[in-house]
């Protein structure tokens, strides 16, 4: 495998400070929920050993007050899809809005994983937080036999394969904002 299918892409600052703002307060009107993971079978459950954090589907059809942010969205991972990796992918059908406060976490896993999701191709990370309103929290990648922390300025988005394992690492101060995403495509990854 090439180092780049093994590495991940940065668009620094596609959300200015104030539309990260604007985001967090759209966020304000969603219903978070615990955060679950899939077991073997499919089956989702909430598991704090795993996950631990909250979080918002915002699915593209429905939102209309989303579709700045979903346009957005989609111009930074194409720009960086072209750049990187050039896997044929699909639109940005839906947004996770996930809310890290003290002491949550997202264990190792990779995002395509299960049946489920095996057809995901690219992750996206998009910080929505500033770097001093929270401590820990860090992304954390694996790629070439090597761990990396992702940058965290605000506005931020990280891109990278959805067979990557990562994780997000406990917050010991104040909260992480997220937005996050993955996309497929009509063909599996060869």
């Amino acid at each position: 495998m090439t180092k780049h299918l093994c590495s991940y892409a940065v668009k620094p600052t596609l959300f200015s400070a104030e539309e990260c703002e604007r985001i967090v307060t759209l966020a304000g009107g969603l219903d978070l929920k615990a955060g679950s993971i899939e077991e073997r079978g499919g089956e989702k459950k909430v598991d704090f050993v795993g996950r631990n954090c909250e979080l918002a589907w915002v699915q593209r059809k429905k939102s209309e007050d989303w579709g700045w942010v979903f346009d957005r969205v989609e111009e930074g991972l194409t720009e960086l899809n072209a750049t990187s990796w050039n896997f044929e992918v699909g639109p940005v059908k839906a947004l996770q809005y996930t809310s890290y406060g003290f002491g949550n976490f997202y264990a190792s896993h990779f995002d395509n994983g299960s049946r489920d999701t095996a057809h995901r191709k690219l992750s996206m990370s998009i910080q929505l937080s500033k770097p001093s309103d929270y401590w820990g929290g860090a992304l954390r990648l694996w790629s070439m036999n090597q761990s990396r922390v992702a940058p965290k300025g605000q506005g931020d988005m990280i891109v990278f394969p959805s067979y990557l394992m990562h994780l997000a690492k406990p917050v010991f101060r104040g909260t992480r904002r997220v937005l996050v995403s993955f996309v497929g495509g009509e063909t599996p990854l060869r």
